[in-house]
């Protein structure tokens, strides 16, 4: 939900809330939408939105990534454009979640008010408050490139193009509980491979591994079989701070290609950020990297 400017109205619609400025609606509108779905990526629901308004002739876009007050991922679209001939600008603010998004949208028909109604849908965005808490999220995390992704829930998986025997999986980060810390996950992980049938040959001890953007944590190298199956290689990365842990593995059938995808994954894990906490607001450019990508 979004506060209301003071001297706005709000005005509830069937399938959104309405805000109309003091100068009344000919100025300009902002709406309000909760829970709208499917989560698409940035780009994607801006085009669709444009599009439902064609005599809008779009002349530039910029984007911008947000964190709210709350933590959640946000991005704010600024268009530049013309109805009729006369100059508009569109703000298209949307909080990002797993499942859905919320929605801000806002149409400015005088120039003279257009930075004025960027930074009132900017403050918006920040203090739309989602309620939602600490929870699993998927973190933020640079794909290597050239590699596809699926996805299993809140997990990603990628793989290098047209290889199945190399899998790099990026599960969400997850709420640290009392006692819980790296090493744990790690042993968590590889007995639910034991209990499906792995047979450990080899376990490394944990070395130490820094994201570029202040996670610290460790890294395992695992080698093993499934059965009567080749060796598999696990390389297990486990980050961790205060509130969450952060686990990535990459598994390799392939020896030859081993040594490639381990820099891949190493690459994955030193970009990988920290989910943003409460009171965390800020411009995030990186934010774009989102799991919906």
């Amino acid at each position: 939900m979004i506060p209301t400017p003071r001297g706005w109205t709000r005005v509830w619609l069937p399938d959104r809330l309405v805000l109309q400025p003091p100068d009344g609606p000919e100025v300009g509108l902002i709406g309000y939408r909760e829970r709208v779905w499917p989560l698409e990526p940035v780009p994607a629901i801006v085009a669709g939105l444009l599009a439902r308004h064609p005599e809008f002739v779009v002349a530039s876009e910029r984007a911008e990534g947000l964190v709210t007050a709350e933590g959640e991922y946000a991005a704010l679209v600024t268009v530049e454009g013309a109805i009729a001939g006369r100059p508009v600008r569109r703000l298209i603010g949307l909080v990002l979640l797993e499942d859905c998004y919320a929605l801000i949208t806002a149409i400015v028909h005088d120039p003279a008010q257009f930075e004025a109604w960027y930074l009132r849908v900017r403050d918006l965005v920040i203090l739309d408050a989602q309620r939602r808490g600490v929870r699993r999220r998927p973190f933020v995390h640079v794909p290597p490139p050239g590699w596809t992704s699926s996805t299993r829930g809140f997990i990603t998986d990628w793989r290098p193009a047209g290889r199945e025997d190399v899998v790099l999986t990026v599960w969400p980060a997850m709420p640290r509980l009392e006692g819980e810390d790296a090493v744990g996950v790690a042993d968590a992980m590889l007995a639910e491979d034991v209990a499906e049938g792995f047979v450990l040959d080899h376990r490394s001890n944990p070395d130490p591994l820094a994201s570029a953007h202040g996670l610290n944590g460790k890294c395992w190298e695992v080698a093993g079989r499934f059965g009567a199956q080749a060796r598999v290689f696990h390389d297990v990365v486990v980050f961790e701070d205060q509130r969450y842990l952060y686990p990535l593995r990459l598994e390799c059938r392939d020896p030859a290609q081993r040594h490639d995808a381990r820099v891949a994954l190493l690459a994955v894990a030193r970009s990988a950020q920290p989910i943003p906490g409460p009171g965390a607001a800020r411009r995030d450019t990186a934010m774009f990297s989102h799991w919906a990508t």
